[in-house]
């Protein structure tokens, strides 16, 4: 390949006169037109670009995809951006807008006695490979560090001519932009903000005030809150949470409406299996223990019930129970829990749906696809004993 260097060196400043992506487009077709770039050149990565220009990442990769769009440049998945050679350019570039097979990384297959479960991350791959069908796609399912053992991204990527992944428990951002850099890519059950690719994400905040909301009318004034925190899939590391922020942040706002005081002895951002006791020891120690819990899944919901139990109280009469879950358990009418339905697997369906649409037409632009959670009113919550608690 034949390097451009210094893409910024060949004429003057880019300006605000003109939208900075179409600045940035005429410097690659003034390289092009000179002969500088010939055909089947890869031209330098969108960060090398963003260096040399002093543009921001999203501005060159908008420019770049509006070149594909007209045949100047060309796109191999994993490999790189091209100069366009005719006809022949213009083909593969038609050829590239189907997305054919994808990556679903963090993700394992579904084994088939999971099939039926009610996890919130069975029912998303229940979507993705529902999605996959409906749209021929062939799915590649994968951890980081199975990739790591097969030689690294770029030959994972290449040896299975991946055109785009979905990324599921990712909070580490060096990570996702490593694997943006060669592919599409669609972030699921998590997100960025500024981020460039698409995120399917819960609509926290408004579930949250409303499962809180309903334990209010109750009666109940002491309520608490266990949140979690997540593994992230690049660096096995115990890291905030982003959907237990929003969670907590929609549990704060209808407390502070309906005129209650939180009580920070009563959230616990950290919650796990192991502690659910410890805490549960720690609420009924107090002078005035809770008499309500949202919890962040219905796994830690189970948990607590598990050993409010053992404890010798009831649910719900000593203490209510409420939680996020999957819509699929809900709809089946076994689920006893008064809980905000997700609908897993239509996220599932959308992150596979996004991600054939970005390797059909790239965007610069990420966007944040909120899934609402449906409250459904199940027999863990009740008043509390001896009627409506004072504020």
């Amino acid at each position: 390949m034949k390097p451009i260097d210094k893409i910024g060196s060949t004429t003057a400043k880019l300006t605000a006169a003109t939208p900075l992506y179409a600045q940035v487009s005429e410097r690659l077709m003034s390289k092009i037109r000179s002969r500088e770039l010939t055909p089947k050149t890869k031209i330098p990565s969108i960060r090398k670009l963003s260096h040399e220009l002093e543009v921001s990442e999203i501005t060159v990769r908008r420019a770049v995809s509006e070149m594909v769009k007209t045949g100047a440049l060309y796109t191999q998945p994993g490999v790189g951006v091209f100069v366009a050679d005719g006809n022949a350019a213009a083909e593969l570039n038609g050829s590239m807008l189907k997305l054919e097979r994808a990556a679903v990384i963090g993700l394992d297959p579904i084994k088939e006695d999971d099939a039926d479960s009610e996890s919130s991350f069975v029912r998303m791959q229940v979507g993705i490979e529902t999605q996959a069908r409906a749209l021929s796609v062939k799915t590649r399912f994968a951890s980081l560090r199975e990739i790591g053992r097969t030689g690294g991204l770029a030959a994972f990527l290449e040896t299975h001519r991946i055109q785009g992944a979905v990324l599921f428990n990712m909070a580490n951002h060096r990570t996702i932009g490593q694997i943006e850099r060669l592919v599409p890519v669609v972030l699921l059950d998590s997100w960025f903000r500024e981020a460039t690719f698409d995120c399917i994400v819960v609509d926290n905040v408004p579930a949250a005030y409303g499962l809180t909301r309903h334990l209010i009318d109750l009666g109940h004034r002491r309520i608490a809150y266990f949140g979690t925190k997540r593994t992230d899939e690049a660096t096995g590391e115990v890291v905030p949470d982003a959907d237990s922020f929003e969670r907590y942040t929609g549990y704060s706002l209808a407390l502070h409406e309906a005129g209650i005081l939180r009580d920070d002895c009563l959230v616990v951002h950290d919650i796990a299996q192991v502690k659910i006791k410890h805490a549960l020891d720690a609420f009924f120690a107090m002078a005035e223990p809770p008499t309500a819990i949202l919890c962040h899944g219905r796994s830690i919901a189970m948990g607590a019930r598990g050993w409010l139990e053992k404890l010798g109280r009831a649910v719900p009469g000593d203490m209510s129970l409420a939680a996020f879950s999957s819509a699929s358990d809900a709809q089946k009418g076994t689920s006893w829990l008064t809980c905000a339905a997700v609908d897993a697997e239509r996220m599932g369906r959308m992150a596979l749906k996004r991600l054939a649409e970005r390797v059909a037409q790239d965007s610069p632009q990420g966007i944040k696809l909120s899934v609402s959670g449906k409250i459904v009113i199940g027999a863990s919550t009740a008043p509390p004993k001896g009627g409506p608690q004072q504020t």
